[in-house]
Formats: C-alpha cells, structure tokens, sequence
C-alpha cells in the first residue's frame, strides 16, 4: 500500500485531519513555545505547534477540546533558524549588573 493511502487512512480512521503550515508561521512558532512552555524547539519540532495554531484559528480544533502537541527536536539542531525567529544574542560580561541592566532596559 502507498504511504499517502496509509496516512490517509489513518486520518479518516481517527477522525483527524491534515493541515499543511507556511514556513512563516512555524518560524513564529519558535519563540512563542520557548515563551510559553519554556521549551526550545527547531523548526520541525514546532511545526506541530504551528498546525494547532492554524487549526484553531479556522475553527477546526473547537474549544474545551483537548489537544496534545508533541515537540520532538530541540533547537539547539537549528541554530539559525532560532535566531531568525528569536534575533541574535545579546553578549554581556558575565557580570550580574550586566543582566541586571539589560533586564531593567527591557531587553530580554
């Protein structure tokens, strides 16, 4: 059996749906799960996040639906792409008042 008729299949099976994401919204997704659930993920591990994201905005997820979204790579695989979502890092001296200030400025 093809692989696409076994996904299909499996979809219509669970009573799930497909939802296809723009490379826009799974960059935004990035700093929004780190935010949030203190989880850094690259790209193809928010990429779930990213349909959710989308599916509620189009009504497809209702809500008080439960929803489990899994992450399953980090963002240290994809540095660059965490720092077009996220900006590059800010260097300081390891000093305390260093953060401190850059805390206070509203940097971080």
């Amino acid at each position: 059996m093809h692989e696409s008729s076994v996904c299909r299949r499996f979809i219509e099976e669970s009573r799930g749906f497909a939802i296809s994401v723009s490379d826009e919204r799974i960059i935004q997704a990035i700093p929004k799960l780190a935010r949030e659930t203190s989880v850094f993920g690259e790209p193809v591990g928010v990429t779930p996040l990213a349909a959710l994201q989308k599916a509620v905005s189009n009504n497809i997820i209702k809500d008080g639906e439960k929803i489990i979204v899994l992450v399953p790579r980090n963002g240290l695989k994809d540095i660059n792409s965490a720092m077009k979502s996220a900006g590059k890092p800010l260097k300081i001296r390891p000093e305390i008042k260093e953060l401190e200030k850059i805390v206070q400025e509203g940097l971080v």
